[in-house]
Parts: structure tokens; sequence; C-alpha cells
């Protein structure tokens, strides 16, 4: 889910502390798009099913760590008679002071265009009604690193359109790497030509965070301060305005910022420093594609 917000609804980005689990198969054509619903928030909102027959609005973040391929909220797991197979497991790893909490269910099927997961690894949460909020851009589902992680997705923020197992682009690439302990997408970010740093790619994430030493080292100024909404309620952080971020070819200028030190817990769990994140907004103009095999990322603004 989103990793922070400067405002509620707000969604928060979840790095969960449970064991990765494995990984889910599934049956899908060589490429294939989708649709997503399109709103000035940059969400990637997309219609999905669960065993064929329920309609549920899901949520594509990068930015979601948890050990599952699907995550919904206990409102939906009860919907869909959503069977629980362990004792709840909290994560003390997101954005926030409230622990969050996970509870493995057993889904038939997760449906999402062509493709279709049996069985796949499943958790319910409390915090996927929370970060979602209660306005019209609601969903009740989230996918991120563990079902990602075997595909190339292409976002085409302009025609909102999503595209599974693509072409590649022709483009050199940004290579990222996959945290140790967790599905984490992190690229090396400069911050007004300080760095590199290690920043979360999150198209989950309303605005970009960066860490109070990382700031320090950019030389930022520091404004009035700010509330960060996630999974684990509210935390604290102040404005500021980067000069320039530069990922790669990729830069962007007078970016307005949250300084804040909240991914201390999130960095343990991940198994490497993480020193921000990299929100919708740098990417948002244009296309976003993401090889997950070949650790590689293309931002077309």
């Amino acid at each position: 889910m989103r990793i922070a917000s400067f405002a509620p609804p707000a969604i928060a980005a979840m790095l969960a502390v449970t064991a990765l689990s494995g990984p889910s198969r599934a049956d899908a054509p060589a490429s294939f798009s989708v649709p997503f619903h399109a709103g000035n928030d940059r969400l990637v909102l997309l219609d999905a099913d669960v065993d064929g027959v329920h309609s549920v609005r899901t949520l594509l973040d990068t930015g979601d760590a948890a050990p599952y391929a699907i995550l919904i909220g206990p409102a939906l797991s009860a919907r869909v008679g959503a069977r629980p197979t362990g004792a709840r497991r909290t994560s003390r790893a997101e954005i926030g002071s409230v622990p969050v909490t996970f509870r493995s269910v057993v889904l038939r099927s997760f449906g999402l265009g062509a493709m279709r997961l049996e069985r796949p690894t499943a958790a319910d949460s409390p915090a996927v009604e929370t970060a979602s909020g209660r306005g019209a851009r609601r969903f009740d589902a989230v996918i991120g690193g563990v079902f990602l992680r075997d595909h190339r997705v292409s976002i085409d923020y302009v025609r909102a359109r999503v595209t599974f197992d693509g072409a590649v682009p022709a483009t050199p690439p940004l290579h990222f790497v996959l945290a140790p302990r967790r599905p984490v997408l992190v690229v090396h970010v400069t911050v007004n030509g300080a760095g590199p740093f290690g920043f979360v790619l999150d198209t989950g994430a309303a605005v970009t965070i960066l860490s109070t030493s990382a700031a320090r080292r950019a030389g930022l100024a520091l404004g009035r301060p700010a509330a960060l909404y996630g999974a684990g309620g509210r935390a604290r952080g102040v404005r500021s305005i980067a000069r320039e971020i530069r990922a790669g070819r990729t830069h962007q200028r007078a970016v307005t910022l949250i300084v804040a030190d909240v991914l201390g817990a999130a960095s343990a769990e991940a198994g490497m420093p993480l020193d921000g994140i990299l929100g919708a907004p740098f990417f948002a103009g244009g296309r976003l594609t993401i090889d997950y095999p070949r650790r590689a990322v293309w931002i077309d603004r």
C-alpha cells in the first residue's frame, strides 16, 4: 500500500515481518493488458476477482513487501469466505505507531485480466481497509512484490493501462536491487546532486519521502510540519523542496517532499538501509516499466 501521503485518506506501504511464503503459480498468456481506474491521486486501481465470482477493486503497489501474493481486508475475507490458516502475526515496520496484523487465509483463486492464480498465498489485514479509506477510490485488495516478482509490468499513466510481460523498452534501463529479506524494489537516487541514496520505488506513494540524514547530506532546508498517514497510523515529518531528484536518466526539478525518519524498522526488516521512498509523482506523467526478473526499470516521462 502507499508508503505515505500528506493528508487522509492516506495509504501506506506495508513492509511485513512474517516469513516469506512460497510463490503462487499463475496461468497467463505471454502478454496481456488491462485498464486501470485513473484519478488525481495516481493510484493504479485494477478490477480483479476472487474465486471467479467476487469482484475486487485491487491496488497495484510496488511498495507492498508483505510476504503474500494477495492482501485483502477483513470485510472482503468474510464476504468470500476465506478460511484462516494460522494465528495473526504482527508487523511494526510501517509508517505510524500502531502495529499492523496479518492472518494467512485460503483463497481458491485470484483473477486479473487473462491471469489466474490458483490457491495464491494470501492474507487478510485490517490495514487494507485502514489504508483504503472511505472515498470513491476505495479498494479491497493489494498486489505487490510477491505477485509481481516473476513479471515485467508496464504502467501507462497517460492511457491508464497496465501491461504484463509486454515488450522490453528500447532505451537503457535503470537497474534496481531487491532487498535481501523482502521483495522491496530499491533504486539509486540523487537529491540535489548528493547521494546515491537507496529509495523504494513505490507506485502506491502519494509523495516522495527522504530521511533526515539524507536531507542533511542533500542540503535541504526544512519547512512546515507535515503529517504522514500509513498502515500503522500517523507519523510526523516536515515539508521540503528538492532542487532536483534524479534516478538514472530521469530527473525532476523543484520536487516537494517530506523529510521524516520513518524507515528504520522497514530497513531492518528489508535487510538493507532505506533512505527514502520515490513516490508516484516522480513517474506518473508517462510510463513506468519494471522488469522484475531482469532487475531493470524504465521511467519514461
